[in-house]
């Protein structure tokens, strides 16, 4: 049976919730093997509670950063951060304030994030994007408008974005083409939550961000190694396992390279190479 090497498993989009597992679901990941995760802000309000705001976006961030020094703290994990308002908070927005003001509000939520990125809190812009479910013209259009504002940010602090959108190869060709507008490397627009979505004619460039099914691994690696993996594990307790547990992305990737489906040079690629070309920062253990 094969030994696994000593290399770094980097978990390439995660969330923790105060009201959820928190590092404790971190403990998870490193007992099995995990070293690294790129910890995703999200919205943590929920609006039948309070009031999507300006005020309730930032805050998400401040959780976000307070939960990423508390796994610091009680783990030998290494932690990055990415921040941006969750497109769907456009969507609370406007039930209380017209579109336009809504469209600013997110903008004024980019600047702030950006601010955190240039302290070097964060590296790299999201969740930004368009809603994937059906909504009128005009909120996809501003979705449009704040995700150029976004690219725009990040040509200038030269971080990438991560991408919550629609999925399928229309949609990639459309943000590469957006990309190439603004001016933005559309090899760091990094689709989250992506199939197994490896080759340039169908992802038209973006970098895809695999969910870190076994199946789709699998299918993946019959493509090539121009990706990551993520659990996108959301950390809510009555869904504890959604999307997938975070143990997950070690389990899978000590499991294939067991099998011989997963080589030294893949594992390598994968959990540290791509890393650190998309995110500009060192993975090492």
């Amino acid at each position: 049976m094969n030994t696994p090497p000593a290399f770094p498993v980097t978990d390439s989009h995660i969330h923790l919730d105060p009201n959820g597992k928190g590092v404790e679901a971190i403990r998870e990941f490193e007992k099995e093997g995990g070293t690294h995760i790129i910890l995703v802000s999200k919205p943590y309000i929920k609006p039948d509670k309070i009031t999507t705001t300006e005020k309730t976006i930032i805050e998400s961030y401040h959780i976000t950063l307070k939960m990423a020094e508390k796994v610091r703290r009680a783990t030998e994990v290494k932690v990055f951060v990415v921040l941006g308002p969750h497109p769907s908070e456009l969507t609370k927005l406007v039930k209380h304030l017209p579109l336009k003001e809504a469209e600013e509000v997110m903008k004024r939520c980019l600047e702030k994030a950006s601010e955190y990125i240039k302290e070097g809190d964060a590296v790299a812009f999201g969740e930004v994007g368009r809603p994937h479910y059906p909504c009128s013209k005009e909120i996809f259009e501003a979705s449009n408008r704040i995700l150029e504002y976004a690219m725009a940010l990040g040509k200038d602090l030269k971080v990438p974005l991560v991408l919550h959108t629609e999925s399928g190869t229309k949609v990639f060709k459309e943000l590469s083409e957006m990309a190439e507008k603004i001016g933005f490397p559309k090899e760091k627009l990094i689709r989250h939550f992506s199939k197994d979505y490896i080759e340039l004619e169908v992802n038209f460039g973006l970098f895809p961000s695999v969910i870190a099914r076994e199946s789709t691994i699998k299918k993946a690696l019959q493509k090539g190694t121009r990706f990551t993996m993520e659990t996108d594990y959301i950390d809510v307790l009555s869904r504890p396992s959604v999307v997938l547990p975070p143990y997950q992305v070690p389990r899978v990737t000590k499991k294939l390279f067991k099998n011989g489906l997963l080589d030294q040079e893949a594992w390598h690629r994968i959990h540290k190479e791509n890393i650190e070309y998309l995110y500009n920062i060192k993975i090492d253990i």
